[in-house]
């Protein structure tokens, strides 16, 4: 298939698993129906071709069975990638999507996050925050068993999509500071953690959407050339079922998401997205609460937060922090110079505020 823009593809490498891609994809989007698959395949090679949208991501917009012309209002993984790159310098990204380099640079700054408790580092020796460095099991021992609260969360520092992160709970029967220490010290994938204390809901979040796991804000700003700071988009991420944390991971995990007026936050339709695209829903299907009218709490705060965070991080210029709104005040918990595309199917007036009004 040819690459967005119409080039030639990179390889036929990865002509065949764009191909495998669009097939699987069309056999489940077509139920079987010769016709409709002959359908979805031609629609997946014209979606790639003239706008980025891998099968799976136009499956989940659902964007394989909808009217020509609809696909505007969405943005592909691929393009948003590329202005990415354009506004956030490659070289500076690992200020973000490094998380211990991240909360380093946010403690140097004075910008509230999680109170960080420890960096660990499988191949050399780590650190507990603001105190003394730890090398070896008998230390780290040591410091989970008597200077860590009784529950606190460890995140792969290069950890994407909420993958490999352990919530610790001291007091459970199956707890050992060695047992935990040779987890992430043979980890097979990642070799740096940070160790933080665990958060709380705001009351007001927890009202509507009574969960354990921390639900987030997603904050999309830009800075201008003038170094004012434009909030362009800004969502909560509600949390379905037992799930600890609000990721979204491309609807794999089924939770939420609930745009929120950036005029006075209130809170806009819930949507989740699945195998027929985005859906927007009455209500939260846990609880049967209704969010659309619901006000956010500390609102004017968490975009103040937001803007300052965002001039701390020049010259990345576009970026989506996920902001937590506790009892205590809105705390920053990441930044991403690659956010993901977003679902709501307003993308124009977010490109154009970038500058991109042909999205390429």
């Amino acid at each position: 298939m040819a690459s967005p823009g119409g080039g030639l593809s990179k390889s036929l490498a990865w002509r065949v698993k764009l191909f495998s891609l669009a097939n699987k994809t069309s056999v489940g989007a077509s139920r079987n129906n010769p016709f409709t698959y002959m359908g979805c395949m031609c629609k997946s090679y014209s979606l790639y071709r003239k706008h980025g949208f891998l099968p799976d991501e136009a499956m989940k917009l659902g964007l394989l069975n909808s009217k020509d012309g609809v696909e505007g209002n969405f943005i592909s993984k691929i393009q948003l990638v590329a202005r990415q790159k354009f506004l956030n310098h490659p070289s500076f990204q690992e200020m973000t999507e490094d998380k211990a380099v991240f909360y380093t640079f946010c403690s140097r700054m004075g910008l509230p996050t999680p109170r960080l408790l420890a960096l660990f580092f499988s191949a050399s020796s780590g650190m507990q925050w603001g105190q003394r460095p730890l090398a070896g099991e008998s230390q780290w021992v040591d410091f989970f068993d008597n200077y860590c609260p009784p529950e606190f969360v460890v995140k792969p520092s290069l950890g994407v999509y909420g993958e490999g992160i352990l919530f610790v709970e001291k007091n459970s029967p199956g707890y050992s500071g060695a047992e935990l220490f040779r987890t992430l010290q043979t980890h097979p994938k990642y070799h740096s953690f940070v160790i933080q204390e665990c958060l709380q809901n705001h009351p007001a979040i927890m009202a509507i959407s009574p969960k354990r796991g921390l639900q987030t804000v997603r904050v999309i700003t830009f800075v201008k050339e003038d170094l004012s700071v434009e909030i362009l988009m800004a969502y909560l991420k509600p949390i379905v079922g037992e799930n600890r944390i609000d990721n979204h991971s491309k609807g794999f995990t089924g939770n939420l998401l609930c745009q929120i007026n950036l005029s006075d936050g209130t809170l806009g339709d819930l949507v989740m997205v699945g195998q027929e695209g985005v859906i927007k829903l009455e209500a939260h299907p846990d609880t049967g609460s209704v969010f659309k009218g619901q006000k956010m709490p500390l609102w004017d705060e968490l975009c103040g937060l937001a803007r300052s965070a965002a001039k701390g991080f020049l010259p990345m210029r576009a970026i989506g922090w996920d902001v937590a709104v506790t009892p205590e005040g809105p705390l920053i918990i990441e930044g991403n110079a690659r956010w993901d595309p977003p679902k709501f199917g307003n993308i124009e007036f977010l490109m154009c505020s970038m500058g991109d009004s042909e999205k390429v």
